[in-house]
């Protein structure tokens, strides 16, 4: 190889070397002298330890400047193997320019040939092989220098995989993270190898159940791979009248994670445990209730095991509201039951509204009808079970006030009527109605017989 050349014509050389331990198979001519496009001639010969190599170029184009490739020898060692010194003769070294067939300011420089041997890294799955401070070839060969050492380091791809052995040249070597090959011979082009096998990290997950009433599953201890996900279930045991449990608790590596039905480890780098814990169902259930009604059994209840129903019973007049358990609304029911109950108090309330009906109110042209107490517009009247409405009777003034007939007050089924005067009506009369029943309709011709 040269560098800093200007012009670059041609050049000669002479090598001597020993030919008892280094035997040249070729020389050829680089690519440098004919890199600008000048056809080269070149020549050469071998003789028991003297090589001779010359070329020399011509075209138009100027000669190559800057550093390249004059020429590549290959050879092969002996068997006695050692550092080979490469002399230039200086009367047969030479580098002229392209224009003018003369010297150039250039020297060749003698050099050394030492063997190497080629340290082959196996590419391995799940992690890397790492040569350092080295020259490699393009195959991937890592270049060693006869009597040298050269040093690998070996790393896992990540943190889930370790190592588990080292093979060089075939041979196991164990747990290694590193490995130096040292004092190298390169007997009749020996070469080494390394290798490495590497293995994912597994973890154990274990399960337990902390006393009575429930299980966990998967039961047993499990193997997990590392970076894997694993799930446990947690099911109390409700199968039976005597198998009412809940779940109390669960900790996952003695922490409380609540009481939940599953539970995952998620990205497993590490052991774990889980622990499940259960209680038997049980609570108290406080009813209570607002006015106008009750709730029965009015009295806390607990409950352990079983089911408890509550009835509601509104007073005459009065309807259930709504039914609220544990604050949720269930909608006017009569009755409610807990089958069971877990942890924990619960609650039910009982809410109560007066029964409505209607009394549409009609009446001819002659007269009015109308709430007395309080004053209200004749038409629909929405009155309570059991109230006493008072109703005011006008007749018109310009009209005679004749007797109205009883049977004209129609339809009066369930009608009771006080302080009322059978014969003939005054000017105003006042009618007084018991609410016994639904929907009811009064109806009042004026200027009509009446009778009892």
């Amino acid at each position: 190889m040269i560098e800093d050349v200007t012009d670059l014509g041609g050049f000669e050389f002479r090598l001597n070397y020993n030919s008892t331990v280094v035997t040249v198979e070729s020389v050829i001519l680089g690519d440098f002298l004919t890199s600008t496009g000048r056809e080269p001639l070149n020549f050469s010969d071998i003789d028991n330890g003297k090589l001779t190599f010359g070329a020399f170029s011509s075209g138009e184009a100027a000669g190559p400047s800057g550093e390249g490739i004059l020429a590549v020898i290959t050879y092969t060692f002996s068997d006695a193997q050692t550092d080979v010194t490469l002399e230039l003769d200086d009367i047969r070294t030479k580098v002229t320019g392209a224009e003018v067939i003369k010297a150039l300011p250039r020297e060749l420089e003698s050099g050394m040939i030492t063997p190497t041997c080629d340290v082959t890294a196996i590419t391995p799955n799940n992690g890397i092989i790492t040569p350092v401070n080295s020259d490699i070839r393009e195959s991937g060969a890592v270049i060693v220098k006869e009597g040298g050492e050269q040093v690998f380091t070996i790393v896992p791809e990540n943190d889930c995989y370790e190592i588990s052995d080292v093979i060089i040249n075939g041979d196991s070597k164990g747990l290694l993270d590193t490995y130096t090959f040292e004092n190298i011979t390169c007997n009749n082009g020996e070469s080494y190898s390394i290798a490495a096998d590497f293995t994912r990290k597994q973890f154990t997950v274990t399960s337990d159940v902390s006393g009575d009433g429930g299980s966990i599953t998967p039961a047993e201890p499990q193997t997990v791979d590392c970076g894997s996900d694993i799930t446990f279930t947690i099911s109390p045991e409700t199968t039976t009248p005597d198998q009412c449990y809940h779940i109390a608790d669960v900790l996952a590596d003695g922490v409380s994670v609540g009481a939940v039905s599953s539970h995952i480890f998620g990205n497993v780098t590490a052991d774990h445990s889980i622990t499940a814990s259960f209680a038997i169902n049980n609570c108290n259930i406080t009813p209570t209730a607002g006015p106008n009604g009750s709730i029965s059994p009015s009295d806390p209840v607990r409950l352990i095991c079983e089911s408890q129903k509550f009835d509601m019973t509104p007073d005459y007049g009065y309807s259930v509201e709504d039914v609220v358990v544990n604050g949720v609304s269930q909608g006017p029911l009569s009755s409610y039951t807990f089958d069971t109950c877990g942890a924990g108090g619960q609650t039910i309330h009982a809410t109560f509204i007066p029964d409505y009906f209607t009394i549409n109110v009609c009446q001819n042209d002659n007269g009015r009808i109308h709430l007395a107490l309080p004053s209200r517009p004749s038409g629909e009247v929405r009155v309570t079970r059991g109230s006493e409405p008072v109703f005011e009777i006008v007749s018109d003034a310009c009209r005679p006030y004749g007797p109205t007939n009883m049977s004209a007050l129609r339809p009066l089924t369930g009608l009771v009527f006080y302080g009322y005067k059978y014969g003939e009506l005054s000017e105003t009369t006042y009618l007084r109605v018991n609410i016994v029943s639904s929907t009811l309709m009064i109806w009042i011709p004026f200027n009509s017989s009446l009778s009892k």
